[in-house]
């Protein structure tokens, strides 16, 4: 699928603590605060059903703690190891669209049937209330995407599903978390621009921000693999996979979305 998206670390500065001081990145946070995260972990870990996990907690002006930990039956677990980031690739679509707003392509009142005329209600329905999950709008074939039998969708099939939908609340009235939204936002950000999903983000988002261990997956995932089938978080054929971003702060000062939006946001 095409998938995406951290927003605080995109939009905003890093915090002065570590833009400005990036040392306090190789620094070793205190012995005694290492064991209380080291007993957390552990106790997070045995009480989950997860083959491996990876932590990092940074802590302004102490420093940088990171583990990782793998069952005695699986692969151990590389400190630098990526992951598919699921529906953290919201929050990349999110800026994408945001991006659009801030050039003046269309407005967060701009509604859906500029793109999507055929979705019940569309004229009534906003970017900024795809953007907030408030639409209303229902994607029939959701329940088709849970389980270990799911499958990909592709775009056209997620816009079929909505479209022969129905709404299941006044726009705007009500909260209902809808992957498809963002399909749809994902596939709006494609038309306007003209270019792929997976395109737009590493040319305005992974390169300008130095995220150089984010990356789009365009090929196929086999559906077997659970946690990296059909994350629906752009248009659906790109997944994002990614790893803590704990260098040095590459990213400093600098800003996918103008103030403006950050503070619509």
């Amino acid at each position: 699928m095409n998938a995406f998206s951290p927003a605080e670390v995109l939009s905003r500065s890093l915090p002065p603590a570590l833009a400005d001081h990036p040392e306090n990145l190789s620094r070793p946070l205190p012995e005694e605060t290492v064991a209380k995260l080291e007993a957390a972990f552990a106790d997070v870990f045995a009480r989950s059903k997860a083959a491996s996990l990876s932590v990092a907690v940074f802590l302004p002006d102490q420093g940088l703690w990171q583990a990782v930990r793998s069952r005695a039956d699986q692969p151990a677990l590389a400190p630098d190891a990526r992951f598919h980031a699921g529906s953290i690739g919201k929050l990349f679509t999110a800026v994408a669209v945001l991006q659009l707003v801030d050039e003046g392509k269309f407005g967060l009142a701009t509604t859906l049937d500029r793109w999507f005329p055929k979705i019940p209600g569309a004229r009534r329905i906003t970017i900024d209330q795809l953007l907030s999950h408030t639409s209303g709008l229902d994607d029939p074939a959701a329940q088709r995407d849970a389980g270990p039998d799911r499958v990909s969708r592709s775009p056209a099939d997620w816009v079929r599903s909505v479209e022969g939908g129905r709404s299941i609340f006044a726009p705007g009235k009500k909260w209902s978390y809808l992957n498809a939204g963002y399909v749809l936002l994902g596939l709006i950000v494609e038309q306007e621009r003209g270019l792929p999903l997976a395109q737009v983000f590493q040319s305005r988002l992974f390169e300008p921000l130095g995220l150089a261990q984010s990356q789009p997956i365009t090929a196929p995932i086999s559906p077997r693999c659970s946690s990296r089938v059909s994350m629906p978080d752009g248009a659906a054929s790109t997944r994002l996979i990614t790893r803590r971003h704990t260098g040095r702060a590459s990213w400093r000062r600098r800003r996918a979305i103008s103030s403006r939006s950050i503070k619509r946001c």
